[in-house]
């Protein structure tokens, strides 16, 4: 019973607990709407592995791990996304659906460093994976030829 409790502690982000779970819950909501969305660098760090957790959930597709993500998530038309959509797209990747990719340009009025938050292989993304990029051929050094 005295054991360590391993990793359970998160960024408390200046904020009260219920105001903090409510944030996320409407940020998770945000991004699986938007699948791409711009906040705080902290605030980010935060909501990915929320994000994650909700992947996992839609790729198992269960009854349960649907009650258990309408939880979090604040609407419908979000939930039927993810068990629809994002679900069988990340159906063989094992992790790492979420990329922070932060903004060079802090906010104006508070200076606060700001990051986008997006799903990884979708229409539209900034930046191809790590992966793709030697299957496609973009990005690699082309070397001169012989």
């Amino acid at each position: 019973m005295g054991g360590m409790r391993g990793l359970k502690n998160r960024k408390k982000l200046s904020r009260k607990t219920s105001h903090r779970l409510a944030m996320l819950r409407n940020m998770v909501t945000s991004l699986i709407k938007h699948e791409r969305i711009k906040t705080t660098t902290p605030k980010a760090k935060v909501l990915k592995p929320y994000a994650e957790k909700l992947i996992r959930y839609a790729k198992v597709g269960t009854d349960h791990s649907m009650k258990l993500a309408a939880a979090i998530v604040r609407e419908q038309m979000a939930l039927f996304k993810l068990f629809q959509v994002l679900g069988p797209r990340y159906a063989e990747r094992n992790g790492g659906y979420t990329r922070i990719i932060k903004l060079a340009k802090p906010r104006k009025g508070d200076n606060a460093q700001m990051a986008l938050i997006e799903f990884i292989d979708r229409d539209g993304e900034l930046r191809v994976p790590k992966l793709a990029r030697g299957v496609l051929g973009v990005g690699e050094k082309s070397s001169p030829p012989p």
